[in-house]
């Protein structure tokens, strides 16, 4: 549900009639800068047009992966789902004049060096209290810590973020208890009396990093006065006040501090060697390896790559359903399989790629059918082929992946519930006691692989990550590995903590096995 801050921007109305730098509101003629070369340049960077360059000064602080609000680079207008934060990013204003984007909200190209895509809006004519560009970051209403409404941040000192604009930003955090019932807080009379704190952009064009700290927040005149609470979060918005032509782009937005923090202090510490036991073995599909290799052969190569990882375990991804392709159901040949298994000390992740099949009646057919033999551990979800979207999936929030759990379990409760994608923001943000996430991220340099598995090891953690690697899109550089199975288990073993399996994909099995 959209939410409404409209009370903010009477404090911020005020808040601005206060300033005495200039008789010119920014926005006005701030559209017609001269440039160098004399000519009228609507982009030019000139701070003499803007009355409010050069009020506040910020040193830029330090932003880890683990603290991004949104960075707008996946071009879409939800935020980066993680550390149980879930959202999207809309725009709202008091309805007299004309503002973009309308309706639903997406990033425009541009931001600061390195960045893609950012958060924009722009407008002109309100006369009552302004526009605003507005956040979300509790979309599910929970916070994983403490299980109530809004997310814990009592952990950082502010925000941060880059912006460009012409006109000055009001920043308002709304938390719980000045958000309403109706709009997921527990605020029932009085609300919307919002904390916030005004930031100067100094020019449209040069981008630099504001902050605002928990401890500058105020509150306006009206409403409950209560204490800002940090760690119960429902929004940021990034408003103007009524009476202003505004411009203004925000990206990169986060969390930071306090001085010294580190993803590690903060999610736990996910750097290797791996403190898990380790499974290690390969991918079995139908349409991987030609020909199919017998029970035995599927033996020899997971004990291969388990003795490659001092301590592993050997072990199979055995891919029961692909709905796809062969569909999905009990046959002999996976009996077969499975007793050799049995016998011989493979541990097996039944797997499914379930299209638009229903995943519990998947868990039921496959673990009815199939739980019997020793040899299996658990089951797993290739979330790359949830839903009718084929390579993209859909997100598995926390109440599906904890019913998709406890249905496993309910065959075993040691059961683990394996979870497979490229895309660490497509997986529950809270939920990581039993899970399994692997990555299985391919067709990119070694340099960015290697990025991707630490993102994805930091940003899951504490949780047990995997990683099935081995790809042909890959193979122009794991190829100049002396043993690419061996060497690369070993580092990925060796970097992340949190390593609890890894797999080489049945693709190219051929090529650096032998059976």
């Amino acid at each position: 549900m959209k939410q409404t801050f409209i009370p903010l921007m009477a404090a911020m109305i005020f808040s601005f009639s206060c300033t005495e730098e200039s008789d010119t509101p920014p926005g006005g003629d701030a559209d017609a800068d001269t440039d160098s070369d004399g000519d009228t340049d609507s982009d030019a960077d000139s701070d003499a047009d803007n009355p409010y360059a050069g009020y506040e000064d910020y040193e830029p602080v330090e932003i880890l992966n683990g603290n991004i609000i949104d960075d707008f680079e996946d071009g879409d207008g939800s935020i980066v789902v993680q550390q149980g934060r879930s959202g999207y990013w809309f725009t709202y204003n008091d309805g007299n004049g004309t503002q973009t984007p309308s309706g639903d909200f997406l990033p425009q190209s541009g931001g600061p060096s390195g960045s893609s895509f950012c958060g924009h809006t722009a407008g002109s004519g309100f006369t009552e209290w302004g526009a605003t560009l507005a956040v979300e970051i509790s979309g599910a209403a929970v916070n994983c810590s403490t299980g109530g409404a809004g997310y814990d941040a009592s952990v950082f000192d502010g925000i941060a973020f880059d912006a460009v604009g012409n006109v000055p930003i009001m920043v308002g955090i709304s938390i719980a208890a000045t958000t309403t019932v109706e709009n997921g807080g527990i605020c029932t009379a009085d609300c919307e009396n919002t904390h916030f704190h005004v930031v100067y952009p100094q020019s449209r064009a040069a981008w630099r990093q504001y902050q605002v700290r928990f401890d500058e927040l105020i509150q306006g005149s009206w409403g409950t006065p209560v204490a800002f609470d940090p760690s119960q979060i429902m929004a940021i918005q990034f408003s103007t006040a009524a009476g202003l032509e505004f411009d203004f782009s925000v990206d990169n937005v986060a969390f930071f501090g306090p001085d010294g923090v580190t993803n590690e202090s903060l999610y736990g510490d996910n750097t290797g060697p791996s403190t898990r036991t380790v499974r290690a073995g390969a991918r079995a599909s139908t349409y991987g390896v030609d020909p199919f290799p017998s029970a035995a052969e599927w033996g020899t190569i997971a004990d291969t790559m388990a003795g490659y990882v001092n301590g592993s375990r050997p072990a199979v991804i055995w891919i029961v359903c692909n709905a796809w392709t062969t569909g999905c159901g009990r046959t002999s040949d996976n009996d077969t399989y499975l007793d050799y298994f049995d016998t011989n000390g493979i541990d097996v992740i039944l797997q499914v790629e379930p299209g638009t099949e229903s995943v519990p009646a998947l868990i039921d057919e496959m673990l009815t059918a199939y739980s019997s033999h020793p040899c299996v551990i658990g089951f797993g979800v290739d979330v790359e082929f949830l839903g009718a979207d084929h390579d993209l999936g859909v997100a598995v929030d926390d109440e599906t992946a904890q019913a998709w759990l406890e249905q496993v379990r309910s065959y075993d409760p040691d059961y683990i519930l394996m979870l497979k994608h490229f895309n660490p923001y497509l997986m529950p943000p809270c939920t990581k006691d039993g899970m399994l996430f692997v990555d299985d991220t391919q067709d990119h340099t070694e340099a960015e692989i290697m990025s991707d598995y630490a993102a994805w090891a930091s940003m899951l953690a504490p949780a047990d990550v995997g990683f099935q690697i081995g790809y042909p899109a890959d193979e122009s550089w794991w190829s100049t590995y002396d043993n690419p199975p061996r060497d690369l288990a070993q580092q990925l073993v060796a970097d992340h903590a949190n390593t609890a399996a890894v797999f080489w994909v049945d693709f190219t099995l051929d090529s650096v096995f032998t059976w």
